[in-house]
């Protein structure tokens, strides 16, 4: 009988960004810690970002750190909310 290899777990790269902005700042596609690309509303899905930061920081939380930077470089205003995640706070 022939065994089945596993998957091997996805590995994000240290070379691409895991934040991109669309629409000129009204949408941004997320990379999380599975290889799944999120595109969220900047001005709606602040929760949907928020839940994801933690999900992502929950399995990987130098990955979760990072998207927390992109984010806030992009727009320091508008993800202020998410600055409590860059410590052990949360």
């Amino acid at each position: 009988m022939v065994k089945k290899k596993t998957a091997v777990q996805f590995q994000p790269s240290g070379d691409v960004r895991r934040v991109q902005s669309l629409g000129g700042g009204t949408f941004v596609r997320i990379g999380d810690h599975l290889g799944k690309w999120h595109q969220l509303s900047v001005e709606r899905d602040s929760d949907d970002i928020l839940m994801l930061v933690h999900t992502v920081k929950a399995a990987n939380p130098d990955l979760a750190a990072r998207i927390v930077d992109e984010l806030v470089t992009l727009d320091p205003a508008e993800f202020d909310y998410l600055l409590p995640l860059e410590g052990n706070e949360a």
